[in-house]
């Protein structure tokens, strides 16, 4: 079966293209076939697609993500692997300083930030907002892929913006409970201050999170 579908893949490849107009073509600056096989997980098609010249370098959308930043947010172990031993940088970042593992950590893929990770995923850079890839986890959410990048050196006690708060007050504000449960049982204080003196209830109810 996997030998028919790769053989019907070469004998349309040629023909995607055609009749396509020019704004189609633009969607990405990648083929959208591309896109598709990378979000999928499906290397085989990905690596024929790069035959008939699809460049896995260039990037795409208004932020400029590349395919690597795609992957991480599908989750898309395979080509996160695949990528990587292409070229493509582990730490590569769109126009908003975004990493694959801030794409991973956001989107709630795991499998993906243990894969990043474990190529070398820099724990500590941080986005223009000033958010990590723990950060990120934490206010979306994401306790199980906070856990594994605390694995890999990430802080508990980073701080964010001007009056500090802490990854609690961050989880608070964005309602997110499975988080916050993570965070209390790592020790952190329900009651804890930042520079404005706001406890996470004070975020909470801020945010409409109550």
């Amino acid at each position: 079966m996997a030998e028919l579908k790769i053989c019907l893949i070469c004998f349309l490849l040629p023909f995607l293209h055609m009749g396509r107009s020019e704004n189609d073509r633009d969607l990405y600056s990648h083929g959208v076939e591309l896109v598709n096989a990378v979000e999928a997980g499906e290397t085989t098609v990905a690596d024929l697609l790069t035959n008939f010249g699809e460049n896995i370098k260039q990037s795409y959308r208004n932020d400029h993500r590349n395919l690597l930043h795609t992957a991480a947010d599908a989750g898309a172990v395979p080509s996160i692997h695949w990528l990587v031993e292409k070229g493509l940088s582990v730490n590569s970042t769109d126009d908003n300083k975004w990493t694959p593992l801030h794409y991973a950590a956001r989107s709630g893929r795991p499998h993906a930030v243990q894969a990043l990770l474990q190529l070398g995923a820099c724990v500590s850079c941080k986005n223009l907002r000033g958010e990590s890839a723990l950060m990120l986890a934490i206010k979306s959410n994401q306790p199980t892929s906070a856990a594994k990048i605390v694995e890999f050196g990430g802080d508990l006690k980073e701080k964010w913006g001007d009056y500090e708060a802490n990854l609690l007050h961050t989880a608070a504000a964005n309602g997110a409970l499975e988080s916050i449960a993570w965070l209390v049982q790592r020790g952190f204080d329900v009651n804890e201050t930042d520079n404005k003196k706001w406890t996470p209830l004070h975020y909470a109810a801020s945010n409409g999170q109550l």
